[in-house]
């Protein structure tokens, strides 16, 4: 019993570190930075993936019953400001569609208690620790991965967090 405390600890300390990592990151909006041409390439992105959050929204919120509380993981990106707009995006649409949220505030005090320092990914089993950590029944988790050069992808997965089920996924191209 000890032993899956103890693995359930850090599989959340794990999944915290990587969230470090990720909101350390997160730190500038997506037009703030870079020339004009870069300024222009980034926007072309944020209304490429517009769409795509909608898309992704929509596959995961029809999934999930109403009343349950829901963590959201900015997805893992190579592109800092492409992710902190995803996770904003999604964000919003979760709360404007009435779920109870557990605040990005409550995600960042779970880390800083935790203060613990290493990166990785985040699969099922670090995931469902760290949401049971924050007192959410689901925790949905993403990828922004690079496919090439011109395409890309968003992948977004829904994790009850008692039992360990995938409630749902989308992966939407752009």
């Amino acid at each position: 019993m000890k032993m899956k405390k103890l693995a359930a600890l850090i599989a959340a300390l794990t999944v915290a570190a990587w969230m470090l990592v990720v909101f350390a990151s997160c730190g500038s909006s997506p037009a703030s930075s870079g020339s004009g041409a870069k300024r222009k390439t980034s926007n072309d992105l944020y209304s490429q993936l517009d769409p795509v959050i909608e898309k992704t929204f929509g596959n995961l919120n029809t999934r999930l019953k109403p009343g349950l509380r829901i963590a959201l993981l900015p997805p893992g990106s190579t592109d800092e400001g492409a992710g902190k707009y995803v996770f904003d995006e999604l964000y919003k649409r979760f709360i404007n569609s009435g779920c109870d949220m557990v605040d990005r505030a409550d995600i960042d005090k779970a880390i800083a208690e935790i203060n613990f320092s290493m990166s990785g990914l985040v699969d099922d089993n670090t995931a469902a620790s760290l949401g049971k950590f924050l007192g959410a029944q689901v925790i949905a988790f993403g990828d922004l991965p690079e496919l090439g050069s011109t395409r890309q992808r968003l992948v977004y997965r829904a994790l009850e967090v008692e039992t360990g089920r995938m409630l749902g996924i989308s992966s939407e191209r752009f």
